[in-house]
């Protein structure tokens, strides 16, 4: 058997199936440091629940996210874009309240539910774009189109023929956060993501002027926060907030 100061997380074969890599780290290492990383892995569940419980301890704004940051935030300069805000993931109160208060604002229940008669609307236009055939290919003809438009519906996107480079832009931005790319992809999946601020720029640029809005990024852009002297976000803040409502 493996010892689990052999086990690489970033091994593609782990990443594919990881179970047995974490019953091992349970039983041999619970408190696991990933020598590729340099991150502490905890995989008990009972140590996750008394970390995550423990905020005064266990911060999260310190930590470091991705080894090759430094590229990465040189990179977002070098190709013409901006270094984005830290995310509500990576903050500790009361950062991470204020932001929070501010999405759950914009993501209320009431707004969500009015965004249901469109999501049943276009749940059905999917459909029938594949019934006829009496089969579909459920990723491609499904999975991908549909949230595709539900993101771009709720960032404001109003030519759907973008949704495309969403997609291109999106799939960059997730294989970076797997930590498992080579310092060329990294830069790589960086200047895509430039791409896409440059694409987002003038729409936040137009939903702080007061322009029209059918998406719920228009109220995050625009509200005005006491707890940051009575501003809204900066760039940095706005793009980081577009990067968020993918997920």
């Amino acid at each position: 058997m493996t010892s689990a100061q052999q086990i690489n997380l970033m091994d593609p074969r782990t990443i594919e199936c990881p179970y047995q890599a974490y019953g091992q780290l349970r039983e041999d290492a619970p408190v696991f440091h990933d020598p590729l990383t340099g991150m502490y892995v905890v995989s008990r569940y009972e140590d996750v629940r008394a970390i995550l419980r423990d905020t005064k301890r266990f911060v999260v704004s310190n930590r470091a996210m991705n080894p090759r940051q430094d590229l990465i935030n040189e990179t977002y300069v070098q190709a013409g874009g901006v270094v984005p805000a830290a995310a509500m993931t990576n903050l500790d109160n009361p950062e991470h309240r204020v932001l929070r208060g501010l999405y759950n604002d914009a993501f209320s229940t009431r707004r969500i539910n009015e965004l249901e008669g469109y999501l049943v609307d276009l749940a059905n236009e999917t459909i029938d774009r594949f019934i006829e055939r009496g089969r579909c290919e459920f990723v491609n003809d499904f999975a991908v189109p549909f949230p595709l438009r539900v993101i771009g519906h709720v960032m404001g996107i109003e030519n759907e023929d973008d949704l495309a480079k969403i997609k291109i832009w999106t799939d960059a931005w997730v294989q970076r956060r797997g930590l498992v790319q080579s310092d060329e992809e990294v830069v790589r999946t960086t200047e895509l993501e430039v791409q896409a601020q440059k694409y987002f720029q003038p729409i936040i640029d137009r939903l702080r002027e007061g322009g029209p809005a059918s998406g719920l990024l228009a109220e995050v852009v625009r509200a005005v926060v006491p707890e940051w002297g009575d501003r809204a976000m900066n760039d940095a803040e706005a793009q980081t907030a577009r990067s968020e409502e993918r997920r």
